[in-house]
């Protein structure tokens, strides 16, 4: 399946079977999941706090994915030293879950509640 129609399909499912509210939720398991670990209370690599509103303030532009500096970060290409999370932290993020990163930024990025990682 091409990349552009996965993007869709992942974008098609979070409509039908999403509510903000939802995605909100999803978005900040996500976070707790894959990134948190690093950028978390109790280490911040690159000075980055995820779980702090300010901090996260300056990787996301509300409203804006394609603006926002998180999006990039996910998604340069593999051997880019800046691709997050790096290769030693697991593997990259699936377009599913790019695009609930980008759906939660458009929908404003609310700050998520707290959730225990589901690992």
């Amino acid at each position: 399946m091409r990349a552009g129609a996965l993007l869709a399909a992942a974008a098609a499912l979070l409509a039908a079977d999403e509510v903000p509210a939802g995605v909100v939720v999803r978005a900040g398991r996500l976070l707790a999941d894959r990134c948190i670990t690093c950028h978390g209370p109790e280490r911040a690599d690159g000075g980055i706090r995820l779980d702090r509103p300010l901090d996260l303030a300056l990787v996301v532009t509300p409203r804006r994915p394609d603006s926002s500096h998180l999006i990039r970060l996910v998604t340069l290409g593999a051997g880019d030293a800046l691709l997050m999370p790096p290769a030693t932290a697991g593997p990259r993020l699936d377009a599913w879950e790019v695009e609930l990163l980008r759906q939660w930024i458009l929908l404003g990025a609310d700050p998520f509640p707290a959730a225990p990682a589901s690992r």
